[in-house]
């Protein structure tokens, strides 16, 4: 494990637990001339600051299992690479109060988080993170991606900021859970679901305003067997901004319930020109203003 010393940390002793105060006013950077930190199983990383060099990875672990990443500053990403990249890693991944920032230029195919390969992740949890200007143009430029396999995802009370999709799915997850999050000037989704399966989404609370043209909230390309989509609040305040609070395709259940559609030039809800295939739809309580 790293830990950085400008913020405090808690050991688990067989005492009980020991808090090491903060020894350093300022965060201290690491770098390195290829991935900056190559992981090992049940890896923490905290109160460090990651200057990511061209053409390599902040983070990258294979076949690890378990992460632990918490106040760290992850600066400079530029495709193809990422700030933490994961190849075949089990268990659970934890990333909270950090930061992804982009590098120079607009290639695709980056990301803040990046997850691919056969492992089976138990529990993905990312809390209170912001991922931002990640590239300046283009689509495929992600807060988050899954090209793995999750059986639970906690995405909750993060800022995505000027990227492609806030988070990418291309790989199968359980439950995936959206809650509380904003996000803001999206050049492409909120979420993305292109590819593979999500049992369960929860897109619960969320905040979307000021996406660029043609952006949606929610695109589905691929199947989810239940989209619970409430209480969120859609809004695009720019002039000719066209936005798309959901854009559903196959969905065995849809609840749609207590959702605020402030838009111009926009749609609430479209079925997707792929031949949306609906089973149970539930839409009551919401709010469309606005609509052009």
């Amino acid at each position: 494990s790293l830990l950085g010393a400008s913020v405090s940390h808690t050991i688990q002793t067989r005492f009980g637990p020991v808090v090491i105060p903060p020894l350093a006013s300022s965060m201290p950077t690491i770098t390195n001339s290829m991935d900056v930190i190559t992981l090992s199983n049940n890896n923490t990383i905290s109160g460090l600051s990651i200057a990511i060099p061209m053409n390599f990875n902040g983070l990258f672990g294979q076949n690890i299992t378990n992460l632990f990443v918490d106040r760290s500053v992850f600066a400079a990403i530029a495709a193809p690479f990422h700030g933490i990249s994961l190849v075949d890693a089990s268990g659970t991944i934890s990333v909270a109060e950090s930061s992804f920032t982009g590098g120079v230029g607009s290639p695709a195919n980056t990301a803040g988080i990046a997850i691919s390969g056969t492992g089976v992740i138990t529990a993905l949890n990312v809390s209170g993170s912001s991922f931002s200007t990640i590239g300046t143009s283009g689509f495929s430029q992600d807060g988050i991606r899954n090209a793995g396999m999750i059986t639970i995802a906690n995405i909750s009370n993060n800022l995505f900021h000027d990227v492609g999709n806030g988070f990418e799915n291309v790989g199968d997850i359980g439950t995936m859970n959206v809650t509380d999050n904003t996000f803001t000037d999206i050049r492409s989704e909120g979420i993305l679901h292109s590819a593979g399966t999500i049992s369960t989404l929860n897109f619960l609370r969320n905040t979307c305003v000021d996406f660029e043209s043609a952006a949606d909230g929610i695109r589905q390309d691929s199947v989810i067997g239940t989209l619970n989509f409430s209480d969120n609040v859609f809004r695009s305040t720019a002039f000719g901004v066209t936005g798309l609070g959901l854009f559903t395709s196959t969905t065995s259940v849809l609840n749609m319930t207590n959702n605020l559609f402030d838009l111009l030039n926009g749609i609430g809800i479209q079925g997707s020109a792929h031949s949306a295939t609906l089973g149970s739809v539930n839409i009551s309580g919401n709010v469309f203003n606005n609509i052009n």
